[in-house]
């Protein structure tokens, strides 16, 4: 099997254009908070002329309102709703009788199948052709660059656009309005955790078209206003996050598989400005601080497994099989909480079906002096370590007690620790803690950065990252708010199928699922920041960072990454086609879903095959198929009619592997 491969240099290419844009990430607009800033920065730059309010649908006199505050002389909503409407003359001169435009949120597909092409693109562009704003927020902000991500299909989510950049909601045009040549705008970014498509964009637009493009992620309540010179800068409650490819990024592609290498990324906040003709950060907040990540050490002192979620049914089978071949351990030890009892009788069930011996201890203070667990741990070979109550963890950190200074020895010895979901967090010298109490505690700065059990030394670790929604954000953004905190140099995201190993012999990183995790890395790092926005009624800040000069590597491959050599190293050559081969897609649509939903699988290999309904409990619900397939794509109807709402997960065994999906059904 033959891999497209390249590495990637600066394009020199100039993107300022004669006009002025402003791209807004979403969210609501208010009186005297985070949007006045660069609503009235689009003000300015039209001399406090006319502003036309573009949309596909009726509006309310909210905007024109607000602008007028601001300092407009004058500003209305024009609803453009066909393309008859859209190609009139009558509103190609209500259009260019403005001196700015501005794009309501919506659906882009509306914007770009309505409009291009016709009288109302023209004057758009005439606008900015004579040195006039065009400006949008969400969908609206999403049409103003040179790429367009369509939404023709719908909405690209980050988990399956990881799995496979080259998917059939992947629709990405550049053929409407082209106001920057070359950038692609994403909106709504940490929220919905977007960094998950914007990556698979840039990968699919290079691959098809042999184009290298600039990826703009613009967090919700947050714009960056860019200058008829190509300087943008930054306003708002969060970040805007600047993607690459750099003198080192290479990439690899085959069909569906792929591995990118040191994407380049500088990650702003407010008061940064970036010139997009030199790619470079060229000012920064007073807020900002010279650093240097690279002095900071990096170190796994224990063979470690990690998994991405908590849930049993997912994280028990694979990675417990991993240790036995790994380790081929006579005595482990589980360690759990109240909280993952599940998933620590799942593992005492896997051992016990192989007869292994092994020893179950819930920690609490009674167990701690507790002479037949300290001698058993002092005897195990293998350590699951299942729990993820901070307080119950932070007993093995407390040396006062023997089991715990059994403990501390006892990962200087020869042994392999495993780690499910939550618990993998506290993995690291420190952890972001909180990421799943509530929806906005990053929004509203109560995350909180923790001392960890320090198996391994500078690597911020997230799971279950594309897993529930609510949750994106705190999650997406625990990474790097703990890198800049601790000065740690690399951050893991992993999704809840994937399952990670490191090695202390070579200091490294493997995947042992083909499902994508990323690794950050920080190295290069010499400016950091962070949001000074505070919510309404709170003294905390929105926990959003800005850092320079970052590298994210992603693979969707059985793929490992050097922690030494700061790259991924087990490169996909020919020999390597049968693991290539070996890969398996799973998706269903649509999701959420109302009664029934139809499952998609592409089998690239003929193999028995089991799937199985579990709830979120780890119970199993339903068996949807167990027998033998041939390799091919195959459609799947799925009913569950007889129960209730709720999350519920399709769980693969394939291969001789484990795959999870996640399905949302709503009565």
């Amino acid at each position: 099997m033959r891999f497209y491969a390249a590495i990637f240099f600066f394009v020199n290419a100039s993107l300022s254009a004669q006009g002025y844009i402003a791209a807004i990430g979403g969210g609501s607009e208010n009186y005297n908070s985070w949007s006045d800033k660069p609503y009235s920065w689009i003000v300015e730059k039209s001399d406090s002329g006319k502003i036309v309010i573009l949309s596909d649908d009726d509006a309310t006199s909210w905007l024109p309102n607000y602008f007028r505050s601001l300092g407009a002389v004058e500003a209305i909503n024009l609803k453009i709703h066909s393309r008859e409407a859209a190609d009139s003359q009558a509103i190609y001169d209500e259009i260019i009788s403005a001196k700015a435009v501005f794009i309501k949120g919506g659906d882009q597909y509306k914007y770009i199948s309505l409009w291009k092409g016709t009288r109302t693109e023209d004057a758009i562009k005439e606008i900015f052709n004579r040195g006039g704003v065009v400006s949008g927020t969400s969908a609206g902000a999403m049409v103003l660059g040179g790429i367009d991500f369509s939404a023709k299909r719908g909405s690209a989510y980050p988990r399956e656009s990881l799995q496979n950049p080259f998917y059939s909601r992947i629709d990405l045009e550049n053929d409407f309005l082209n106001l920057m040549p070359s950038v692609l705008f994403d909106t709504h970014f940490i929220e919905r955790g977007r960094v998950g498509r914007l990556i698979p964009f840039m990968i699919n637009y290079k691959v098809k078209y042999l184009e290298e493009i600039i990826g703009v992620g613009i967090d919700d309540r947050t714009a960056i206003c860019i200058n008829h010179d190509g300087i943008g800068e930054v306003y708002g409650s969060g970040a805007v996050a600047i993607f690459r490819f750099g003198e080192s990024t290479a990439l690899k592609s085959e069909g569906s598989m792929y591995w990118i290498d040191n994407l380049y990324c500088d990650q702003l906040v407010e008061g940064w400005r970036y010139n997009f003709n030199t790619f470079e950060v060229t000012d920064v907040s007073e807020n900002a601080r010279i650093v240097n990540f690279d002095n900071d050490e990096i170190q796994v002192s224990t063979e470690l497994i990690i998994t991405g979620s908590d849930i049993a049914a997912f994280n028990s089978e694979a990675p417990i099989t991993y240790l036995i071949d790994k380790k081929s351990p006579s005595k482990v030890i589980i360690f759990y909480d109240e909280q993952n009892i599940n998933s620590a009788n799942a593992y005492a069930a896997k051992l016990n079906s192989l007869q292994i011996d092994f020893f179950m201890i819930q920690i609490e203070e009674s167990v701690m002096e507790q002479l037949e667990a300290i001698e058993y741990l002092n005897n195990a070979d293998a350590i699951v370590l299942a729990a993820q109550n901070y307080n119950t963890l932070m007993l093995l950190n407390d040396t006062t007690y023997s089991l715990s200074r059994q403990f501390k020895m006892k990962i200087q010895d020869d042994v392999t620790v495993l780690m499910p979901g939550n618990s993998s967090r506290a993995a690291n010298s420190f952890f972001v803690d909180g990421t799943d109490d509530y929806s906005y505690a990053g929004y509203y700065g109560e995350m909180q950065i923790k001392e960890g059990l320090n198996l391994i030394n500078g690597i911020f670790i997230q799971p279950k990252i594309f897993y529930e929604s609510d949750f994106y954000e705190n999650r997406v953004s625990a990474v790097l708010y703990g890198m800049m905190n601790k000065r740690n140099k690399f951050g893991i995201y992993l999704d809840h199928s994937d399952y990670l190993y490191f090695s202390v012999d070579d200091q490294s990183v493997k995947s042992m699922t083909p499902n994508p995790f990323f690794i950050v890395n920080a190295s290069n790092t010499t400016l950091i920041d962070s949001s000074v926005f505070s919510p309404a009624n709170n003294s905390q800040t929105r926990q959003v960072v800005g850092m320079n000069n970052l590298r994210y590597s992603v693979s969707n491959l059985l793929d490992e990454y050097s922690l030494t050599n700061r790259s991924l190293v087990t490169l996909i050559e020919d020999d390597k086609s049968a693991q290539a081969k070996d890969f398996f897609m799973i998706s269903n649509y649509p999701n959420p879903f109302n009664a029934s939903t139809t499952l998609y699988l592409n089998l690239p290999l003929s193999s028995s095959i089991k799937i199985s309904i579990f709830n979120i409990l780890g119970q199993e619900i339903a068996d949807v198929y167990n027998g033998y397939l041939k390799e091919g794509n195959y459609n799947i109807n799925i009913e569950l009619k007889e129960f209730s709402s709720g999350i519920y997960f399709v769980l693969a065994s394939y291969s001789n592997k484990q795959f999870a999906h996640k399905i949302n059904y709503i009565k």
